[in-house]
């Protein structure tokens, strides 16, 4: 072909630049919509693990590794959340400097305490039940005695580390007294738990500072929770009100109609404020929880639960936002308060004993007699050993596993009771 003279052949020319450009754009807004898309996804997922720590890595028993446990509870709200992988970015937290030490305790399946003295009891013994530590190293025992065919009772006070029994008293008014059902923060007063009242003891000695509660003719089941500074003692009673009273003059300091008290089955104080929580039940089942601010007598937060437990035992969390229930015949609970959701299950036949330094992991039991750890940051059981593999026989039945256990203050020695009445003392590997 040819061409004018001037006139040049035209060269192939690529697409206009603008073009170009407007392709770029259209191919960068696509992108961002599949990611887009792919987060929304995604967080259906992840929005409860980011609030919520969990974890169910899989592992091996006393490798320092968790194990999931299985979430059976009869609470069957959409709400309670499934053990998610603690792996990425629903990974638990570390948790404590002490979890830490305990965990590496534990590494390459070691049992993370070692036993340092067993001490048997008296042949005398019926039954004991430990109160946790009155001062950071000591743990309170109440003894139930079988002498000459009547039942009588007496307290015990022992050293953890050391393992030895520092004194030992029986309470004055023995017709009064069931058995010690609290310790005040500061190790000076005991609540002590009556058929028809509650009894404030001195700790050194046994002696009686006050009867509080004892009008009543009428016959039922206290539940006592110290103030944080020690100076009022709460109590609750099947039908009675909810009352504060001043340890100093034994007088009641505040007084109030909490809402369902007369089916009462458990009372605690919840850390950091003047709030108590007890919870209530109907034909033994647990049918909700209360929040009541023990000076005004607010209702603070009211939450319905249906959980097939009884004669409940709560364990604080120092975060006061979830607390532990350890119920009779069905496997514990980690409960969050505001949302009455079941964060997470005690493995079969496990319960807890004591909580450790740092609020993130329960010594616990089997009924076995092994003793392990529940880490409340990934809820699975590490670092568990064989503590008392003894039978025991109680009220003519025989029993295993660990009836009570009891942690110092820094967490470095523990306690732990057979069912056979065999005291033993654990130190820190």
């Amino acid at each position: 072909m040819s061409y004018p003279y001037g006139m040049q052949q035209p060269q192939k020319q690529g697409q206009p630049v603008w073009l170009w450009i407007l392709v770029g754009v259209a191919g960068l807004a696509v992108v961002a919509m599949i990611v887009v898309l792919l987060v929304d996804f995604g967080g259906d997922d992840s929005d409860e693990g980011s609030q919520i720590a969990q974890g169910n890595t899989a592992g091996q028993e006393g490798n320092g590794t968790t194990q999931s446990p299985v979430a059976n509870s009869t609470n069957s709200s959409p709400s309670n959340t499934s053990l998610s992988s603690g792996a990425g970015k629903n990974a638990a937290p570390a948790g404590s400097p002490f979890l830490k030490r305990l965990l590496a305790a534990s590494a390459g399946g070691s049992a993370p305490y070692a036993l340092q003295s067993s001490v048997p009891q008296d042949d005398q013994f019926l039954r004991s039940y430990f109160l946790g530590s009155p001062h950071e190293d000591q743990f309170l025992m109440n003894v139930v005695d079988r002498v000459a065919g009547s039942i009588e009772f007496h307290s015990e006070f022992w050293d953890i580390k050391s393992g030895k029994k520092l004194r030992a008293f029986a309470p004055q008014e023995q017709r009064y007294t069931f058995h010690a059902n609290g310790v005040s923060p500061d190790g000076k007063w005991i609540s002590s738990n009556g058929d028809d009242a509650v009894l404030l003891l001195n700790t050194q000695t046994g002696a009686l500072k006050s009867f509080l509660e004892r009008e009543f003719d009428d016959f039922g089941t206290f539940h006592t929770a110290f103030a944080e500074n020690s100076s009022l003692l709460i109590t609750a009673r099947n039908g009675h009100k909810l009352v504060a009273w001043d340890i100093a003059t034994g007088q009641i300091k505040f007084e109030h109609d909490g809402p369902d008290l007369d089916r009462i089955h458990a009372l605690a104080l919840l850390p950091g404020g003047k709030n108590v929580i007890y919870f209530v039940e109907d034909s033994q089942v647990l049918t909700g929880y209360y929040v009541v601010n023990y000076e005004s007598g607010d209702v603070i937060k009211h939450g319905e639960w249906q959980h097939s437990g009884e004669l409940p035992r709560l364990f604080r969390l120092p975060d006061g936002k979830r607390i532990v229930v350890d119920t009779f015949r069905v496997p514990a609970v980690v409960l969050e308060i505001e949302s009455g959701r079941i964060l997470a299950t005690w493995p079969d036949n496990w319960s807890p004993k004591a909580l450790m330094p740092g609020g993130d992991s329960v010594l616990s039991s089997d009924d076995t007699g092994k003793v392990g750890l529940f880490n409340l940051n990934t809820f699975g059981m590490f670092g568990s050993w064989m503590a008392h593999s003894e039978a025991g026989e109680i009220f003519g039945r025989t029993t295993h596993g660990v009836d009570q256990a009891a942690v110092c203050g820094d967490g470095t020695s523990l306690a732990t009771l057979g069912p056979d009445g065999t005291l033993r003392f654990w130190s820190l590997r």
